[in-house]
């Protein structure tokens, strides 16, 4: 169970932690490093088993962390994780007035929390396919420029 921090991290992952103190934690799972696109600084870690992925910047220090499937992910004492994507939305709309979404989802640049929800337009019932968290800057332009996410 990840538990969310905004801007911090979730549960014993922290924003800026190096690489290889991730991979202390997860230490029983085997990572699958892969390039995210053409623009990234560095390898991503991802772990199926547990269901995130880990982006690091060109120094390998975490920036983001991507939840999927098998993960639970708790955010004001509530699991995002099993929400359908309307409920997810209303959620985020009654704590944050400037949510920004599109055709993939829904970010709250308040919290440093996203939703990927593709096809949220055509069936509002769909489950949150992913939850992302990030740090401070993160989809700024100029950075946003560098990686694609």
């Amino acid at each position: 169970m990840f538990e969310i921090t905004p801007y911090v991290g979730a549960s014993l992952i922290n924003f800026g932690m190096k690489r290889e103190e991730v991979r202390k934690i997860f230490s029983e799972y085997e990572p699958r490093a892969f390039w995210r696109n053409s623009y990234s600084e560095s390898a991503t870690d991802g772990y199926e088993e547990i269901g995130i992925n880990i982006y690091y910047d060109s120094n390998d220090r975490a920036i983001a962390l991507e939840f999927y499937e098998p993960a639970q992910v708790i955010f004001n004492g509530i699991e995002l994780s099993k929400l359908p994507a309307y409920e997810a939305y209303k959620l985020m709309a009654s704590l944050d007035k400037d949510i920004v979404i599109d055709e993939d989802g829904l970010t709250s640049f308040k919290f440093g929390i996203g939703f990927y929800v593709p096809f949220y337009e055509e069936d509002y019932m769909l489950k949150v396919e992913a939850i992302i968290i990030f740090i401070e800057g993160y989809y700024d332009w100029n950075y946003n420029e560098k990686i694609d996410i």
